[in-house]
């Protein structure tokens, strides 16, 4: 019985779920794959909530690098990782060690040994965990993998060794040369990451103004999406603290976010931050609900945790109510409807941070309003771009 309740347990909360989620990312573009790092924010796509009910992190890794490789880089990208494998396996069989005097050298075959051993654990472990994304065991891999070179005898230089080795050269001159233009923008604003960090530890931690125009710069010299988000929250933080004296914090919040957003138009947070701050920022409901239901599309089958179709139906019925009040009853009884369905598949879907008398009063009051248009015989004119919640079926 223990067994069998770890077994549950596993299934349910641990990276089996993570990874066949991976496994469906990988579906959307077997070949090429969906680009580096998407699975941090593509995985909610594929979130099956009936197997991890109680799941509430951010899923940043897919707990196995084989199927997130695959997800992130397609079968291209995992076939030239197999092939490195396979390369490293042959030059570990084939190689020559030797002493100086051309006998075998033990210390030197058992270094070898030890070397494969210890990279066949990292291989496995890797199906499990994602231990290699983690800098010291980096480096640790590429001390056994260098470990495997060719040993010579000192003294000794193969015939036209300089010949075979010249492709690998290359290769590193390349590999060097991508790394470079794909970081660029990163490594030109290292700087500017270094005077955040510094302004930072200087206020005691806390975003003052000198650490926010610092930041402010960071953010338009990285094109990391992350950064845009992380800085527009800021904003929002220091605006709610004095809206009458932090002007510039709103429209930069507004700003950043919109920025988040059009870097990664898949990240239901970006989305739903960005809707929250044109509404409440900016006063514009109306153009907030379509990125309210962008949010909605990315991230409900997690609702449990983000409750993304629950403020999408606070910002319906706030249309609703205007709605109502200038005597458009056709479309505010739409809105009211809308709100209704989305209200109550937020909370089948399993969102409860306002509690179960919250979501009953809401539900009242969408009720009563439609029930006092109905009785009066008016009909709901739907908005086309508003669609019914999204289900598993």
């Amino acid at each position: 019985e223990g067994s069998s309740d770890l077994e549950e347990t596993y299934s349910k909360n641990s990276r089996v779920g993570l990874a066949g989620m991976a496994f469906d990312q990988w579906q959307e573009s077997p070949l090429t794959g969906t680009g580096s790092r998407s699975f941090s924010y593509l995985a909610v796509r594929h979130w099956d909530s009936g197997a991890m009910p109680s799941w509430l992190g951010n899923p940043v890794m897919a707990h196995n690098d084989y199927l997130q490789t695959l997800a992130e880089y397609g079968l291209a990208g995992f076939l030239a990782l197999l092939a490195c494998a396979g390369l490293l396996g042959w030059r570990a069989a084939s190689a020559r060690v030797a002493a100086p005097d051309g006998e075998s050298d033990g210390s030197l075959i058992a270094l070898r040994m030890g070397a494969v051993g210890a990279l066949a654990a990292a291989m496995t472990h890797s199906v499990f965990d994602f231990s290699l994304h983690i800098l010291p065991n980096l480096m640790l891999l590429a001390f056994l993998t260098g470990s495997l070179a060719v040993v010579l005898p000192r003294g000794t230089v193969a015939p036209g060794a300089w010949f075979r080795g010249l492709p690998q050269f290359v290769l590193l001159i390349l590999a060097a040369a991508v790394l470079l233009v794909v970081s660029r923008r990163e490594l030109a604003a290292a700087d500017k990451w270094l005077a955040v960090e510094s302004r930072m530890i200087r206020s005691g931690g806390a975003l003052d103004a000198a650490a926010a125009r610092s930041f402010h710069d960071f953010l338009v010299a990285a094109p990391e999406f992350h950064i845009a988000r992380t800085y527009g929250k800021s904003q929002i933080a220091l605006y709610q603290r004095d809206p009458l004296a932090n002007e510039v914090a709103r429209r930069e919040a507004l700003w950043a976010l919109r920025l988040a957003v059009e870097r990664n138009p898949f990240d239901p947070e970006a989305l739903g931050n960005y809707a929250v701050a044109l509404e409440f920022l900016d006063g514009k409901s109306s153009e907030a609900t379509p990125f309210y239901l962008r949010a909605v599309e990315a991230s409900w089958r997690r609702e449990n945790k983000y409750g993304v179709m629950w403020a999408l139906a606070q910002n319906l019925s706030r249309r609703a109510e205007r709605h109502f009040f200038r005597g458009e009853k056709e479309q505010a009884l739409a809105l009211y409807q809308a709100a209704l369905s989305y209200l109550e598949a937020s909370w089948n879907r399993g969102f409860r941070s306002y509690g179960r008398g919250a979501f009953e009063a809401g539900q009242k009051n969408l009720q009563k309003r439609m029930n006092l248009l109905q009785n009066e015989g008016v009909r709901a004119q739907p908005d086309a771009a508003i669609p019914p919640p999204p289900s598993a079926g």
